[in-house]
């Protein structure tokens, strides 16, 4: 995905789609602040002066869009080889995916931490995977990892996902920026929280 096809014409940090997987550099847009803080050159630090804000959900939400996501979920549809063997809305099955996840990611993190600042990338390279998947494209994060850097807070504002159309469009009017998104029940994807069937 090209950086003009999210709707950015100039971006503060130049953007290729990696041909790898990156913590702190695949999807920066994603990547927690404190981090990319560290990757980038501090004249491409985007957020520089800046009043940041960040959108979490409720944790429980959360997994469950993760697990049903038909790009990376639980068997999901649209994976090449995906094997449709187990029944995903057993309990059972949900329960030992979760923790599988959060022992790869928690994995995953462990060898991000444990590495050497020396031996941590600072530029894309192509065919470049110096981070697990999981990890680089960042679904599974701890939202706190966004919104901390140690004790400091560094996210001015914290949305909620629940509440998004209506806090988001109270914190553009504070800053007095013309811009709205719709309701949940007119988001593009076609379907509400409550219409999710478990």
């Amino acid at each position: 995905m090209k950086i003009k096809e999210v709707g950015c014409s100039s971006p503060d940090l130049p953007y290729e789609a990696p041909d790898y997987q990156s913590y702190a550099l695949t999807s920066p847009w994603h990547t927690p602040p404190k981090l990319l803080k560290m990757y980038v050159e501090e004249l491409k630090y985007p957020y520089n002066d800046a009043d940041l804000f960040t959108v979490i959900r409720n944790p429980y939400s959360r997994v469950l869009s993760e697990y049903y996501c038909p790009w990376n979920g639980f068997q999901p549809k649209y994976r090449r080889g995906t094997v449709y063997e187990k029944d995903p809305n057993d309990p059972k099955v949900m329960n030992e995916w979760v923790k599988g996840m959060v022992k790869v990611l928690g994995t995953a993190m462990d060898e991000f931490n444990d590495r050497k600042e020396e031996d941590k990338f600072k530029k894309q390279a192509k065919g470049l995977n110096e981070d697990r998947r999981i990890l680089a494209q960042k679904h599974y994060v701890n939202q706190a990892e966004y919104v901390y850097d140690g004790d400091e807070i560094i996210v001015k504002h914290v949305v909620h996902y629940e509440n998004l159309s209506s806090e988001f469009d109270a914190l553009m009017k504070k800053y007095n920026i013309d811009v709205t998104l719709p309701s949940k029940e007119e988001d593009i994807c076609g379907c509400t929280e409550e219409q999710i069937v478990i």
